[in-house]
Formats: structure tokens, sequence, C-alpha cells
């Protein structure tokens, strides 16, 4: 159990308060800053990271918010070397960029482990929303509703909201408890949410509201078309992901376990088998402690098939050539 909590460990740690200080300090606080720029959410990033520098986290997190109300997850799941960081202007200087994800998660953590609020819900104009999922476009759109004063309605199928943030992105990246701190965040403004909700039409709430807004998230994962695709414990990333955030991490003996039974039969390597262009159905794995069998699928030309094995590699001694001792690695 330990050592599952180790390997699902933050990727990237938080700062330290004295290393958030001299990270800040060495912006150059671009005033056409190509950062800025390269944020799809557009957040005034010398603007937060000069009130870092300051010692004001409350506004420097005020103002990553007022941006993207969903600064706490992106700070964690943002590619931001082919964005934000990726057009810092010290990589033409063969420098290391500024750690502006490290940073703006410095701050936006501040504000919501404790609970500080930065925004209000405005003056009542009469006018009823109903948003249709509960994920980060809509809650989104709920909280910036609740802003301007009119009254929301969140209806979300699933047991918890947050969307991808709570059921999709690998937990080493972001733990489902931050997705739902954030998400309660913008519901105490007064979000109505109504949960296990799946909204088959949309013609009985645009009766009972003035607008409605879909925000149904993520279709399926693509298909890659080979052969046993559908096979039975054969399942896609993000599902895969799904699981694992929605389970408790199995203990050490139960793997023990798991693992002589898989090893009973040594002719073939039951598991599940991922499939996905993302990276974290390999890193997940990887981090649970299972091994990954190289698979080789002949559909027209050879490709290959990551399947994540519940089992470890046993090293078996053997005498080589010579007198020496030696390894190998067997399933």
């Amino acid at each position: 159990m330990g050592d599952l909590t180790k390997n699902f460990a933050d990727i990237a740690p938080p700062l330290t308060p004295d290393f958030a200080l001299l990270e800040a300090n060495k912006c150059l606080f671009c005033h056409d800053a190509p950062c800025t720029i390269a944020c799809p959410t557009h957040i005034d990033v010398p603007a937060f990271i000069k009130k870092i520098a300051t010692g004001n986290l409350r506004g420097s997190a005020r103002v990553i918010l007022e941006a993207n109300p969903f600064g706490h997850s992106c700070a964690r799941a943002c590619p931001v070397e082919v964005l934000c960081e990726g057009a810092c202007v010290l990589n033409a200087r063969d420098e290391q960029p500024i750690k502006i994800a490290l940073l703006q998660r410095h701050a936006t953590d501040y504000v919501l482990e404790r609970k500080v609020k930065l925004f209000e819900a405005g003056k009542p104009t009469g006018k009823k929303v109903a948003i249709v999922g509960a994920g980060p476009a809509g809650l989104a759109c709920a909280r910036d509703l609740r802003r301007w004063g009119h009254a929301v309605t969140v209806f979300e199928a699933k047991s918890q909201p947050g969307g991808l943030n709570t059921y999709g992105i690998a937990e080493y990246k972001l733990k489902a408890d931050v997705a739902l701190a954030e998400a309660q965040d913008i519901l105490d403004l007064g979000v109505e949410l109504k949960l296990g909700m799946l909204v088959k039409s949309l013609g009985p709430l645009l009766e009972e509201y003035d607008a409605v807004f879909v925000g149904v998230g993520l279709g399926k994962t693509k298909s890659l078309g080979i052969p046993g695709e559908a096979l039975e414990g054969v399942v896609d990333a993000l599902s895969f992901i799904e699981h694992l955030k929605t389970h408790p991490y199995q203990g050490r003996e139960a793997r023990r376990r798991h693992r002589r039974r898989q090893h009973r039969d040594r002719r073939g390597h039951p598991g599940e088998a991922t499939r996905c262009g993302a990276v974290d159905h390999r890193v997940s794995p990887r981090r649970r402690g299972h091994a990954l069998l190289r698979l080789r699928v002949r559909a027209g030309e050879a490709r290959r098939l990551h399947v994540p094995v519940p089992c470890r590699a046993h090293a078996h001694r053997r005498e080589r050539p010579g007198g020496r001792v030696g390894s190998r690695a067997t399933r």
C-alpha cells in the first residue's frame, strides 16, 4: 500500500515558499508577455507572478482564477512545456523557463487549502439557467452566471462533479479530492447540483429555464481498429484511469495472492489491455507495479499493443558458462 501511494504521488511536487519567491523573482515581467498569449485562457502570467514575488498570494490567485475558473487543476495537468513555458523568452537565452505551472499551483493551492472566497454571487436577476454536465465547461459557465446574478442548476449523470478532472486525469497529475474541492468552491456560490440525473431531452429544460448550456464533455475513446480490441478485459485508457481513481489501491498481500493465481498458468498472461494515444495508459500500470507485455498484432502490418499484466517479472538464478551466476527475467 505504501509503495502504491508513493508511486502515485505528485509527479511535480509543489514549491516551497522560499523556492516560489526565488522563482518568481527570476521572471522578466515582459510587457508583451508571450506566455500570456500562449495560454489558452490568456491568464496574465507576469501579473500573477509579480504578486507572488511581493507575497500577495491571494491577489495572485485572483488574477489566475479570474481568467480561468479551473486554474487549480490546469496548474497540474496543463501541457505547459508547449504552451506558456514553451513561449517563455528565457528559452531563447538557453536558460530554463520560469516554472509557471508550479507558481500557478503555489498561488491557487494557497486559497484552495484555506478556503479563501475570492468571488461572490451577483445581485439576483430573476433569470434561471440549466447546465447539462458538471465538468470543467459546465462548472466554469455556472461560476460566471452566478457572479452575474442568475440562478443556476447543474444536471450531472455521474455520482460526483468535476467531469474529466475528477475521473479522467491520471492520479499522479491530479487527485480526485483536489478536483472535487475545486468544484465545491464554485458550487458554494449558490449553484444547485443534481447528481445522477441523465438528461435525455432538452425540451423540458427549455420550457422551465430561460437558457440551457450543454457541456456533455468527452465522447468515447477512438478505437484502434485492430483484431482483439473487443475482447473481454480490453479497456480504453480513460476507463482504465477512471477505475484507478474510483477504487482503493490493492493491498500488498492481495497483490501477492493475485500474482500466485496468475502464475498457475504459465502459458498465458491474463490481464487488461489499454488503448489510447495518451501517455497515462502506459504510466499508470507501471506505477501500480504491473509489468508491460509487448504483444504483436498482425493486421496488414505488424503493430505493437501495450498490455499491462497484473504480475511482476520474477528473476530466476541460473548458472552461466564459466561458473558465473546470472539472472533471467521470466513471466
